[in-house]
């Protein structure tokens, strides 16, 4: 991961005790952030585990290739970002502004 990052890299962490710890030791700058837009993403990840626990038998990736899992994937982003109504946005997550 750091490889891909820049020097100005800030790294948004929640209440686990060991983000600081292990953030310091590699020298990042963090910042503790609960609720507002991370909220949105802590969502969308916690529904996409749900989704490969139920399909986790069906789609593996020695059995049908990392293509398959990709597939996936990109399909359960289009489906939860432009099909899906979510309750608490009153709309698809691609129709609402996070701005």
């Amino acid at each position: 991961m750091l490889s891909c990052c820049d020097s100005r890299t800030l790294v948004i962490i929640d209440r686990g005790p060991w983000y600081p710890y292990a953030l310091k030791r590699l020298g990042l700058e963090f910042k503790h952030v609960t609720f507002g837009k991370r909220n949105a993403i802590e969502r969308f990840y916690r529904t996409l585990k749900k989704r490969i626990k139920l399909f986790c038998n069906n789609i593996n990736a020695k059995r049908h290739g990392i293509k398959a899992l990709e597939s996936f994937i990109a399909s359960f982003c289009f489906w939860y970002n432009f099909c899906r109504y979510h309750q608490t946005l009153a709309s698809e997550p691609a129709n609402v502004s996070l701005g």
